[in-house]
């Protein structure tokens, strides 16, 4: 009985010490909040089910690129891909009169020159083949000097990133490029041809060139006449073994 009072004042210390700390947050929450206010004049909205947003990005001109999986862009019938104006209206100069992708569309990249490259998991452009990466004249038209005679890729593709020297990287659930087998990450000429000068990679957390070593244990032998270094021969197999 002796302990009651301890018990009380404990117990009183515990509820003053919660309700300070509530107050604390709620004052910070209501600070942030201020700072942070909700931009009503941006009129941007996609929907559909699921409406997903994989990538957006902004244009020189202050125009936003939205790709992902959605149908719908501000109550217009849009589908995967669409342009949005500074304000978040739609722009409906954007690929006007075409049907765009056919599915996803994971990575945007503006080029200098004003047209994008696109990367994802359609396999057509306004009703022309295309898989997983196109490039769009500025107006969002297909660029049809883009790879004019390839099949694109096997797979989806989910980054795409450019090199100083206009060469394209692209990876992602890949297995092939214009028919030649090719795996994860490749490297595309600034014309979409495939660039078979990058032989061996292997994605860490960088693009690495493989060493003779790892390049014996790549999945192709294709692979290993590419790198220029070794043979099937000199690695002791006749067939590829997997990395």
């Amino acid at each position: 009985m002796n302990n009651l009072p301890l018990i009380k004042s404990k117990f009183g210390r515990a509820k003053f010490l919660f309700f300070l700390t509530f107050l604390t947050c709620a004052l910070t929450i209501q600070v942030l909040a201020q700072g942070l206010n909700l931009d009503n004049s941006f009129n941007a909205g996609v929907s559909d089910a699921p409406p997903n947003v994989y990538i957006s990005t902004t244009q020189p001109d202050g125009k936003i690129l939205v790709g992902g999986n959605f149908h719908l862009a501000n109550g217009s019938r849009k589908s995967f891909l669409v342009r949005l104006n500074s304000d978040g209206t739609l722009d409906t100069s954007f690929n006007a009169g075409g049907s765009g992708p056919n599915l996803s569309v994971y990575d945007i990249i503006v080029l200098a020159d004003g047209k994008l490259l696109i990367g994802g998991s359609f396999t057509a452009y306004n009703g022309k083949a295309k898989n997983g990466l196109a490039r769009l004249n500025s107006d969002g038209s297909l660029d049809l000097t883009f790879n004019t005679d390839g099949a694109g890729t096997t797979g989806t593709v989910q980054t795409v990133a450019l090199q100083a020297d206009g060469k394209i990287l692209i990876s992602g659930s890949l297995s092939a490029y214009n028919g030649t087998a090719k795996f994860s990450v490749i490297r595309v000429n600034s014309d979409g041809t495939l660039d078979i000068t990058l032989p061996c990679v292997q994605l860490r957390n960088q693009l690495t060139v493989l060493t003779e070593v790892l390049c014996c244990r790549f999945a192709y032998s294709e692979i290993l006449q590419l790198c220029g270094l070794i043979s099937s021969e000199r690695c002791g197999f006749d067939n590829a073994t997997s990395l």
